[in-house]
C-alpha cells in the first residue's frame, strides 16, 4: 500500500518485499542442473523410455555427465561442457573409431543445445576437433579368384551361404547388409 500511495519502503520493508518476490518465484528461480537436462530433453522429444535408441542416447549422456559432474548451471559451466567434450572424445577415441565418436558427441551436445535454447543461457557450444579415421585397407580378390568362388557357389546353389556369398560379390555388399 505504501508503494502505490508513494510513500517511501523503509529499508526492512524493502528486504521483505524481495523476500516475498523470491518465495513466490522461487519455482522459476530453481537452479537447473545437468542431469535435468537428458529428462527435458527425453520429454520435449518424446523418446520411449524402454527401446534401445533412447537407452543408447541415455547412456553416451550419463556417461559424458561422468566427466562433468552434476553441477548446477553457473557462469562456469560452459567451460566444464567444453572441458567434459574433450575429455569423452579422448576417452572414447581409445575404445571406438572416430566416425563413432563423433556419432556419440552429436547425441551429447543434441542434448546440451536443447537446454541452452530451451533456458536462453547464451552458450556458444563448440564441439572437439575429431581427428579423421583412417580406412582400413582390405583385401581385394583377383578377377581369377572370384571366378573361382563364383564357380564354387553355382555348384553348391543349394546352400544359402552359396546364394549370400554371390549376393556380396555381385552387390559389394556385407553379410549384415544382405
Amino acid at each position: 500500500g505504501k508503494e502505490q500511495a508513494g510513500e517511501l519502503l523503509t529499508f526492512e520493508e524493502q528486504a521483505q518485499l524481495v523476500a516475498w518476490g523470491k518465495l513466490w518465484n522461487a519455482k522459476s528461480a530453481k537452479a537447473q542442473t545437468m542431469s535435468s537436462f537428458w529428462k527435458d530433453y527425453a520429454r520435449d522429444r518424446g523418446l520411449p523410455n524402454n527401446t534401445r535408441e533412447t537407452k543408447r542416447k541415455e547412456t553416451r549422456w550419463f556417461r559424458w555427465l561422468a566427466f562433468v559432474g552434476n553441477h548446477k548451471v553457473a557462469p562456469n559451466t560452459l567451460d566444464l561442457i567444453h572441458h567434459g567434450l574433450d575429455q569423452y572424445l579422448k576417452d572414447r577415441l581409445k575404445v571406438v573409431k572416430p566416425s563413432s565418436a563423433k556419432r556419440e558427441l552429436n547425441d551429447i551436445l543434441a542434448v546440451l543445445r536443447f537446454a541452452n535454447d530451451k533456458h536462453r543461457y547464451g552458450w556458444v557450444l563448440q564441439p572437439p576437433k575429431v581427428p579423421k579415421s583412417k580406412p582400413k585397407p582390405r583385401q581385394v580378390l583377383t578377377q581369377e579368384e572370384q571366378r573361382l568362388v563364383v564357380d564354387y557357389c553355382l555348384k553348391e546353389s543349394k546352400q544359402p551361404v552359396a546364394t549370400c556369398v554371390l549376393i556380396e560379390l555381385q552387390g559389394a555388399t556385407m553379410a549384415s547388409e544382405i
